[in-house]
């Protein structure tokens, strides 16, 4: 049996979901409530001892990180095989999606963070926002989410996530030209993986800061949202109220995101 302890809207529980639902698995879901920090409770640590989203047990055996779970869910459930090629194929993937944890990821903490994270905690209190953040048992999360908590968009980690994003779409760019999908020929794990960072961008409405219009980045974003398994593993999972705050957060900031942009 798979069980997933996992989040709405976090990047990497998406792309778990993205793979599940492309090969077609059943599994039960444990939603946990990132604002809450119920990620931090003493029980789900003792699954996953660093605190974050997702972990997956198949049969009561934790799994966690998700490009790991990505691929241990490709190896035990070979049907429908999400990592193909030849050898030197599979390393270009799997190079995306290291590439894709060691730097977009943190890039769309920060930039989720002050758009959207900085606002909800602070509507707790400054004091109980600082008390949750240093619960966090990454020291550079930890200090990440309270540097922006402090100094908002003028955190230098919102810029330096800007750069990091405009980087990687400009390589996807130049990488899509030349094929369909991140994978090559076939939506794979590195498109998984890629999915929930350009996804995000949609999320805030704030695309057009990072994204060219008729670009090849968004023409296959559009192809990722109408598989059957985006709608399923990503878009059924974000209530519409949850959306249309996101959407509103990314407007009231996007002057302000736009300008930090151009420099």
């Amino acid at each position: 049996m798979l069980e997933l302890y996992h989040s709405l809207v976090s990047p990497c529980a998406q792309k778990v979901r993205l793979v599940l639902h492309e090969k077609g698995l059943e599994y039960r879901s444990q939603v946990l409530n990132i604002v809450a920090k119920e990620n931090l409770k003493p029980e789900y640590l003792k699954l996953n001892p660093q605190g974050v989203v997702p972990t997956l047990l198949h049969d009561g055996l934790p799994v966690v990180e998700s490009t790991f779970i990505c691929e241990y869910l490709d190896e035990a459930f070979p049907d429908t095989p999400m990592l193909r090629g030849d050898i030197h194929e599979r390393l270009r993937c799997r190079l995306w999606m290291k590439t894709i944890d060691e730097k977009l990821h943190p890039a769309l903490g920060a930039l989720a963070w002050a758009i959207s994270m900085r606002r909800q905690f602070l509507e707790r209190g400054e004091a109980a926002a600082v008390e949750a953040i240093n619960k966090v048992p990454d020291p550079a999360r930890r200090s990440r989410q309270l540097r922006i908590l402090a100094q908002g968009f003028a955190a230098s980690d919102v810029a330096d996530a800007i750069a990091v994003y405009r980087d990687m779409l400009g390589k996807a760019e130049r990488l899509l030209a030349q094929q369909q999908w991140v994978s090559g020929s076939y939506f794979g794990l590195a498109d998984a993986a890629l999915t929930p960072y350009v996804h995000a961008l949609y999320q805030y409405s704030i695309q057009d800061v990072f994204i060219s219009p008729g670009g090849n980045v968004e023409r296959w974003f559009t192809e990722v949202a109408n598989r059957a398994a985006f709608e399923a593993a990503v878009v059924a999972w974000v209530p519409e109220a949850r959306l249309k705050m996101l959407a509103g957060h990314g407007r009231d900031c996007h002057q302000e995101l736009s300008a930090l942009a151009a420099t």
